[in-house]
C-alpha cells in the first residue's frame, strides 16, 4: 500500500485574543498585532498506510524547510492548508497556508510499531505507518483567524502535504470536510452544510418537429461535500388547455445523486423530462415538483411547450460533367462501363427516396457552371410527382463534355447562388461529385468563404487524381464531408448508391440503422434484421439492386409477426411503399397500427425472395449482356438492403487527419446521443478499415468521455481507406439499437501541397498575358513602331495566336497521371472497341 498521509481535526473552540507585539505568532507571519477573533482546533496527520514516511534530516533538502521561530525547530513550508466555506459554499476571506514539522506523535492504529521512531524536528522528520503528528490547538499559529466572521453555519477543508512534497499511493484522501455551527465564541460540529440552488426557472421546450421527442433538464446545482438527492415529487403534469395528445413524461430516473466528496465545487444534478412534437402550431404547459432529500427543499418547476413542423431542406445537386467522366469506371461487366454510366445510375436513388416537402436542383460543371434545373419541392414519392420526374429525365440526360476540365469553384458557386434567394425551406445543402481535380477557375479557396450550405461531396476516383485537398476543407468547414470511392470494382456495384442515400440521411437528420448487401438465389427467402427502438420516428426500408424491383419479392416484417408486403401498404396510414427503376421502398411512420396493434420498438425484417415471373423476364433483357447473365445464374440476383430512420437517436462519425500525407494518423471519432444526451457508457463502437490494398483492420473505439468514442490508425499506405463505423448498445428504457456510418480517409505523394487558387493557376496567368499582348498589337502606335524597327507585325500576332490556342489546348488536354483504359458501351452485335482518350483533369 504505501505511504498515505490523512488529516484529522477535532476540539474546535473560538477565542478573542490579544497578540503583542514581538510574539512568535507575529514574528513568523500568521497574524498582525492587536485583538483577533481566532478558531483554534487539533491537527493531525495520520499515516494511515503501511510504509513509513521517512523525510529525513531538514538541513540535506533547506529548500524545503523554513525555521519557525514560535517552535523553534523546522517546519516543512506551506505542508497543511485550511479553506472556510460559508453555507452557500461560497469560500470566505477566511482561511490559512501552514508550515509544519513531521514526527510521530500519537499512535493511532493499535497495531502499529509502539515505539516512535521520528522524535526530532531538527535531525530527523518523518511519519511511521499508524502514527500521526499532532499541532495541539494551544501551540502558536495553530488557529484560523475569523474576524468579522457572520454566525452560522461553515465548512472547513483541511488538507495535508497540500503540495505533494512527498509521494503517496493516494492523494484523493488529503483532505477533509467538516461542518461548523458558530455562534458567538461557541463552535459545534455539524453535518456540512449544503449550498444548492434551483437553475432552471423555468423548463421550455422551444420549436419541437412534429413526431420528434426531446428532453430538456430541470438543473439543480449544488457546493458541498456532502452526497445529496434530488427527485421528482410528483409530474411532469400536463396542464389543461394543452393540445390534444400533449404528452410530458420523466426520462430516466426518478432521482439522481452526486456522490461524497471532499472539496468544494459547482456540480449539478439534473432531472430529464420530454416532450414530443404533436401536430404544427400546437402548444402546451405543465408543470414538475422536485425535491431534495438532504435539505427537505422543494421546488415547481412550470412547462412550456410548442411544435412546428417538420423542418426540410433544399439540396442542390452539383454534378460533374468533364471530359474525364467518360472514362472507364470499373463497371463494364455489370453494364455500368463509363463513370457518367455510374453517376446515372446511383443519382437518381437519392431524388427517389428523398421525402416529400423538401427541394431539389441541378448543376452541372466543367471549366464553367450550368443550370439544369431550378430548385423545387418535392411532391409525393412515385412517378406521379413531376419535380421527381424532371430530376430525373436531367440526370438521365447529363452528358459530358470531352473537351472539358473541371471548375469545382464554379458549380459550388451557382448552386450558392441558385439557393441563395430559396426561402422555403428550413435549411440548404449542397452535394458534389466529382471525379477530377480541379484545374479551371474558380477554384473552391476562391469561393469557400462565401459558401453557407453545408456541402457533401462524392469523389468518384483516387485520391491521387482527385486531390480533394479543398473539396475536403470545404465540408468539414460547413458542417457536411467528403466521401471518395476509390478505384472500384464488380464489388462496389452499390457503393456511390450508399453514398448518395447516407448523404440524403445526412441532410434530413436521418440515421442508417444496418446496410447489408449480398446476392439472392431463386428459391430462397432471406431476412434482413433490423432493430427500431422508442427514439425512432420514422423508418425507410430500401432496396436497391441492378435489376428492377419486379425481379423480388420484397415485405416487412413486424417485430410481432405481421407481414406487411405491397399490397397490405396500401391499405396501412402509415406505410407508403414506392418503386423506381432499380429501387424500391417501404417508408414507416411509427407506429405501425395492424388490426389495432401498433409496432415500432424491436427486431424487424426486411424480407426478400425472387419473384420467378419477373425473374425470367430479367433473363431475358440479358440475352446480349453474357456476362451479366453468368453472374446471375451463378450466383443470384445482387441486392442492397438499407435501412434508415428519423430518430432521436443519433450518430455522427467523423475521420480527423493529422495530414494528407503516407504516415498520417487518421483518428476516427463518433459522437452518440438520446434525444440530446450522450449515450452514457451504453454502447459499443467499432470500425472495419479497409486499406487501399483490400486488407481490412477491425478497430474498438474506447469511449473518452460520455458519448465520444475514438481510436486513431496509422495510414502507411498511400490511398483511399473507407471505413465503416457500426455501433449497437441500449436506449435510456434499455431497448437495443444498432446505427453505421461510412466514412472515408485519403493519402497520398503531395497531398500536403497548397489547393489550387485564381492566383496560382497558370492557366488565369496565361490568359492575362494572351490578353494585354492582344490590346498592345491593337494599338496603331505599337504598329507604326514596329514597322519602324523591322518588325513584322502580321507574324508577332500570328505567333500570339499560336501560343494563346496551345495555353488553351494544354490545360484541356493536360495528360493523366493515372493511365485509364476506357472501354464504351458497344453497339449491338459488335465488337468493344478500346479508346485511350486524352486526360481532361
Amino acid at each position: 500500500m504505501g505511504v498515505n498521509l490523512v488529516p484529522i481535526v477535532r476540539n474546535f473552540s473560538i477565542h478573542t485574543e490579544n497578540f503583542a507585539a514581538g510574539s512568535h505568532d507575529i514574528d513568523d507571519g500568521c497574524v498582525t498585532q492587536g485583538m483577533h477573533r481566532v478558531m483554534r482546533f487539533d491537527f493531525l496527520t495520520h499515516n494511515k498506510g503501511n510504509a513509513d514516511l521517512a523525510v529525513g534530516n531538514p538541513a540535506d533538502h533547506p529548500d524545503w524547510y523554513v525555521m519557525s521561530a514560535s517552535h523553534g525547530h523546522y517546519h516543512l513550508i506551506d505542508f497543511n492548508e485550511f479553506r472556510l466555506y460559508d453555507a452557500n459554499g461560497n469560500p470566505t476571506a477566511t482561511g490559512a497556508k501552514q508550515a509544519f514539522c513531521l514526527v510521530d506523535i500519537e499512535r493511532i492504529d493499535p497495531g502499529a510499531n509502539p515505539n516512535p521512531q521520528f522524535t526530532d524536528c531538527n535531525a530527523n522528520q518523518g511519519v511511521s505507518a499508524g502514527w500521526a503528528d499532532l499541532y495541539n490547538k494551544a501551540l502558536a499559529c495553530q488557529y484560523i483567524v475569523i474576524d468579522g466572521l457572520p454566525d452560522g453555519d461553515y465548512t472547513v477543508l483541511s488538507t495535508t502535504n497540500a503540495q505533494h512534497l512527498f509521494p503517496e499511493d493516494t492523494f484523493d484522501d488529503n483532505t477533509i470536510c467538516t461542518g461548523l455551527h458558530i455562534a458567538g465564541n461557541t463552535v459545534t460540529e455539524i453535518d456540512p452544510p449544503i449550498g444548492r440552488q434551483l437553475l432552471t426557472s423555468s423548463v421550455n421546450f422551444n420549436d419541437v418537429p412534429e413526431g420528434e421527442t426531446t428532453a430538456r433538464a430541470v438543473i439543480v446545482e449544488v457546493k458541498t461535500c456532502r452526497s445529496v438527492t434530488i427527485r421528482v415529487q410528483s409530474g411532469p403534469m400536463v396542464n389543461a388547455g394543452s393540445a390534444p395528445g400533449t404528452v410530458l413524461e420523466r426520462l430516466g430516473d426518478i432521482a439522481v445523486s452526486v456522490p461524497e466528496t471532499n472539496k468544494i465545487v459547482p456540480r449539478q444534478l439534473r432531472l430529464w423530462i420530454s416532450y414530443k412534437g404533436t401536430s404544427a402550431g400546437d402548444t402546451g404547459s405543465g408543470q414538475v415538483t422536485i425535491s431534495c432529500d438532504e435539505t427537505g427543499d422543494t421546488w415547481t418547476v412550470p412547462i412550456t411547450a410548442n411544435t412546428i413542423a417538420r423542418p426540410t431542406v433544399g439540396v442542390v445537386m452539383v454534378l460533374d460533367q468533364s471530359g474525364s467522366m467518360l472514362w472507364d469506371s470499373g463497371l463494364a461487366p455489370v453494364g455500368l462501363p463509363l463513370r457518367n454510366d455510374v453517376l446515372k445510375f446511383a443519382a437518381p436513388h437519392f431524388v427517389e427516396v428523398i421525402q416529400q416537402n423538401n427541394g431539389i436542383g441541378i448543376v452541372a460543371f466543367d471549366h464553367d457552371s450550368f443550370d439544369r434545373m431550378a430548385v423545387k419541392k418535392i411532391g409525393p414519392a412515385g412517378a406521379v410527382d413531376p419535380v421527381r420526374g424532371e430530376a430525373k429525365a436531367k440526370i438521365a440526360a447529363h452528358t459530358p463534355n470531352p473537351n472539358g476540365s473541371t471548375s469545382i469553384g464554379d458549380g459550388v458557386e451557382r448552386a450558392h447562388n441558385n439557393l441563395q434567394p430559396v426561402t422555403d425551406y428550413d435549411h440548404k445543402a449542397i452535394i458534389v461529385l466529382t471525379d477530377g481535380h480541379e484545374n479551371a477557375a474558380k477554384f473552391l479557396d476562391d469561393v469557400s468563404s462565401a459558401i453557407n450550405e453545408r456541402v457533401f461531396a462524392i469523389g468518384l476516383g483516387t485520391a491521387e487524381t482527385i486531390n480533394p485537398v479543398a473539396l475536403t476543407k470545404l465540408t468539414n468547414g460547413t458542417g457536411g464531408y467528403l466521401l471518395l470511392t476509390g478505384q472500384i470494382g464488380t464489388d462496389n456495384v452499390f457503393l456511390l448508391s450508399k453514398y448518395y442515400l447516407q448523404i440524403l440521411a445526412g441532410v434530413t437528420n436521418q440515421n442508417v440503422v444496418v446496410d447489408p448487401e449480398g446476392y439472392l438465389t431463386p428459391g430462397q427467402k432471406y431476412r434482413v434484421p433490423f432493430v427500431l427502438n422508442e427514439a425512432d420516428i420514422t423508418s425507410d426500408v430500401i432496396l436497391l439492386s441492378m435489376a428492377p424491383p419486379t425481379v423480388f419479392h420484397f415485405a416487412v416484417e413486424t417485430p410481432t409477426g405481421e407481414i406487411i408486403d405491397a399490397a397490405a401498404a396500401g391499405a396501412l396510414a402509415s406505410v407508403e411503399f414506392v418503386t423506381g427503376a432499380n429501387v424500391a421502398y417501404y417508408r414507416l411512420t411509427l407506429p405501425v397500427v395492424i388490426n389495432g396493434h401498433g409496432s415500432s420498438a424491436g427486431t424487424w425484417n426486411a424480407i426478400l425472395s425472387v419473384d420467378d415471373t419477373g425473374y425470367k423476364r430479367y433473363l431475358a433483357t440479358l440475352d446480349k449482356d453474357p456476362v451479366t447473365l453468368k453472374e446471375v445464374r451463378t450466383h443470384g440476383v445482387r441486392y442492397s438492403v438499407s435501412v434508415h430512420s428519423l430518430s432521436s437517436l443519433r450518430m455522427n462519425a467523423r475521420v480527423i487527419q493529422s495530414s494528407n500525407e503516407p504516415g498520417a494518423t487518421m483518428t476516427i471519432r463518433t459522437l452518440l446521443t438520446e434525444y440530446g444526451l450522450p449515450v452514457d457508457h451504453r454502447a459499443i463502437v467499432h470500425v472495419d478499415v479497409e486499406w487501399p490494398d483490400h486488407t481490412h483492420q477491425m478497430l474498438a473505439l474506447t469511449e473518452i468521455e460520455p458519448g465520444v468514442f475514438e481510436t486513431s490508425t496509422l495510414a502507411t499506405l498511400p490511398g483511399v481507406y473507407r471505413m465503416c463505423v457500426r455501433a449497437h448498445g441500449a436506449t435510456m428504457r434499455s431497448k437495443p439499437f444498432t446505427r453505421e456510418q461510412l466514412l472515408t480517409g485519403a493519402v497520398w505523394k503531395g497531398g500536403d501541397n497548397p489547393a489550387p487558387t485564381s492566383g496560382t493557376d497558370p492557366q488565369i496567368r496565361d490568359e492575362q498575358l494572351c490578353h494585354l499582348l492582344e490590346c498592345l498589337l491593337g494599338s496603331k502606335a505599337l504598329e507604326e513602331f514596329l514597322t519602324a524597327s523591322h518588325i513584322d507585325a502580321r507574324l508577332l500576332q500570328e505567333c500570339l495566336e499560336r501560343f494563346c490556342r496551345e495555353r488553351t489546348a494544354s490545360v484541356t488536354e493536360a495528360p493523366s497521371r493515372e493511365k485509364v483504359e476506357v472501354r464504351r458501351a458497344p453497339a449491338a452485335g459488335s465488337k468493344t472497341p478500346t479508346q485511350k482518350p486524352k486526360r481532361k483533369k
